[in-house]
């Protein structure tokens, strides 16, 4: 004799599996990468500029983006047996595709390897990076970071707000998707 969850603990289960590995697969090295790269490239007192036009684009992508999502589910709902969060995802998810192919064979790995920059151009962010780097002090023990109150500051909103923006960004798919059969 098997024992069957109800239709709603499975609904619930597998809403809640969908939005955690969406979690982990959609943000957890991209961030870091970017801030990564821009640390080969930007000194640090443009860095802070430039970080902060790249995470000015989330907000801007959640204003045109949203709407379309909504557009894309309710006009596609049912075009070729689909269902409309089905049709977001993969029409939102091959330009996605397409970039990030093209990214990878564009972007350019250092400064040296830059065939858009002339030598002079490659010379002065060299330079400046360098310069950057070498007034820099660097704290190398993990201890001395849980003693940073900026850290534990950081660390309290870190969960509450990850945990809205990833419940916000799958609720609306995972209410239109299909439920079990009975």
């Amino acid at each position: 004799m098997t024992t069957e969850l109800p239709d709603t603990a499975v609904d619930k289960a597998r809403d809640e599996i969908v939005r955690v590995g969406t979690s982990l697969f959609n943000r957890t090295g991209f961030y870091p990468g970017v801030i990564l790269y821009c640390t080969y490239w930007f000194p640090s007192h443009r860095r802070a500029r430039v970080i902060a036009m790249f995470m000015s684009a989330i907000p801007v992508a959640g204003i045109f983006g949203n709407p379309l999502s909504g557009w894309i589910m309710d006009h596609f709902q049912g075009v070729n047996g689909w269902r409309g969060w089905q049709w977001m995802f993969l029409l939102e998810a091959a330009p996605a595709l397409v970039i990030g192919v093209i990214t990878l064979f564009y972007l350019d790995d250092d400064v040296r390897g830059a065939k858009w920059l002339t030598d002079e151009e490659k010379a002065v962010v060299e330079r400046a990076v360098a310069d950057d780097t070498a007034h820099q002090t660097v704290r190398s023990r993990v201890r001395d970071a849980f003693r940073e109150p900026r850290v534990w500051l950081i660390r309290s909103w870190s969960p509450p707000v990850s945990r809205a923006t990833s419940r916000s960004a799958c609720s609306a798919p995972c209410r239109s998707w299909p439920r079990s059969p009975p």
